[in-house]
């Protein structure tokens, strides 16, 4: 890994809780990037969903920011 972070203190950092994060969506482009830099995953079919756990309670949002309660069972 050519830019590692440091290393977070024990317990993580006390900060507030964001709430929904919005998602950078990927850019289409012509040719592929290549380097140390660049890392690809591969897009499958699928959902994409924010889980967020806070207190024991879990909720699901779409990628807009919506609630989704057809996973409750996540």
């Amino acid at each position: 890994m050519p830019y590692p972070l440091p290393k977070p203190p024990p317990g993580g950092i006390k900060a507030n809780y964001p709430g929904f994060i919005e998602p950078a969506f990927a850019t289409s482009i012509d040719k592929v990037r290549v380097g140390e830099r660049w890392v690809h995953e591969i897009k499958f079919d699928g959902y994409r969903v924010q889980v967020h756990l806070r207190d024991a309670a879990v909720k699901v949002f779409t990628r807009r920011g919506f609630a989704e309660r057809r996973f409750s069972k996540v």
